[in-house]
């Protein structure tokens, strides 16, 4: 044991030596100054001054580097780790947080693969299998609304055998979306929290990338595992309770949403429809935020889903729409939410064997054109990211729900 700790003393002492000499090139000059913020929280893990778990959240929320500046640290960690594997390891535990806040979605896949290499290196593997989890679950985003060529699944494929090979390292010797713990709750709450978005306006826009992260992990506990959902989301839901007690009703609110939206992602409507119908009642949000409506509209789709299109008829025609109608001129998650809500009221008339309105896609496709206007061809940065995944599930449910028989 004295041989292991004296090696992994000497290979701190040399990390720092490499980070600090990294570290050089960029001092003065005040275009680099979050680069440099970066290699300083690096420094910090080699030096022992602060932990991983903290330097990475503060990457995460706190660095406002750019996503070229993300890039080019990790093609520098690459370069470094020829002299110092655990140069490159803590360089890259603070990138690639910083790639979360930051990235595009290929970006950051990029980005956790070289985080899950540089981790395998040092026997990080708990780290490494945390990576390797990141990077297949932006994969399977790709495929499940951007990717028609089937590319993905032969680099997951790779990603899942680079996992195996090290596997046996761990303790626990899990699967790559195995939770830590036996009760999975806390870790999904805190990779909710991991990946919102608290930025200005971006409500709806800030959960949907949280919300697919977590419906791929919840798959995994029931399709793999084999394990019920119902104890694990009923402690997530207390932890909003939590929140709302002490006073923060807006990320109990998102939180709740993010929980909700995940479970319909795999057909869970019954708890997907209660906590829907709870985030207005718990979080006393306006009941003409973007939240509370689309809650409505989730509640109201979940019935239609489980056999109960009175329930549905019920929930739209209670809602007060001419907020939505006007605000749905200047705001895209108004302009979504009067899509879905045309959508619901066209998918119910022909659940009730009602005549519809006959223009319902004509509106949503005006609708839509206003919506769409926030993709970009090449997302290079999170907001970026955001906004096409959003338009991405918009428009598989806005499908759903018109082709519906």
């Amino acid at each position: 044991m004295v041989n292991v700790h004296n090696q992994l003393d000497e290979g701190l002492r040399a990390a720092c030596q490499i980070i600090q000499k990294q570290m050089k090139h960029f001092d003065g000059d005040a275009n680099n100054r979050y680069i440099l913020e970066c290699l300083e929280l690096a420094l910090s893990i080699t030096e022992g001054n602060m932990s991983i778990a903290k330097t990475r959240q503060r990457a995460r929320r706190a660095v406002q580097i750019s996503v070229e500046d993300v890039m080019h640290l990790s093609q520098m960690a690459n370069q470094v780790g020829s002299a110092s594997y655990i140069a490159k390891y803590t360089i890259m535990e603070i990138i690639q947080a910083a790639s979360v806040a930051k990235c595009g979605l290929r970006e950051r896949n990029i980005v956790s693969s070289i985080w899950a290499l540089a981790a395998s290196n040092v026997f990080a593997v708990e780290h490494a299998r945390q990576a390797y989890a990141d990077v297949i679950e932006g994969l399977q985003i790709v495929k499940r609304f951007f990717d028609t060529g089937g590319k993905t699944l032969s680099l997951e494929r790779t990603m899942r055998g680079s996992w195996e090979k090290i596997k046996h390292h761990s303790k626990k010797h899990l699967d790559i979306f195995d939770p830590a713990d036996i009760d999975p709750s806390h870790e999904w709450f805190d990779l909710i929290i991991w990946n919102s978005d608290f930025g200005e306006g971006k409500f709806l826009l800030g959960q949907v990338d949280a919300t697919i992260r977590l419906s791929v992990r919840m798959h995994h506990w029931v399709d793999t595992l084999k394990q019920p959902l119902e104890s694990p989301v009923k402690k997530i839901l207390n932890y909003c309770k939590d929140m709302i007690s002490t006073g923060d009703s807006w990320l109990a609110a998102r939180c709740m949403m993010t929980l909700a939206d995940a479970l319909m992602e795999l057909k869970h409507w019954d708890l997907g429809a209660k906590i829907h119908h709870d985030i207005p009642l718990q979080t006393k949000i306006d009941i003409n935020h973007p939240i509370c409506i689309h809650s409505k509209h989730q509640e109201a789709y979940c019935s239609l889903m489980l056999g109960k299109p009175e329930n549905c008829h019920a929930i739209i025609q209670s809602m007060e729409t001419e907020f939505m109608e006007k605000m749905a001129e200047f705001i895209i998650t108004y302009s979504a939410e009067k899509a879905r809500h045309i959508a619901l009221k066209d998918m119910c008339r022909r659940r009730y064997g009602m005549n519809t309105s006959g223009d319902a896609r004509e509106q949503i496709d005006i609708l839509m054109q206003n919506v769409q206007s926030i993709t970009s061809a090449d997302p290079r940065n999170r907001s970026e990211h955001l906004y096409n995944l959003f338009v991405g599930v918009l428009n598989r449910d806005l499908i759903l729900m018109l082709s519906d028989a």
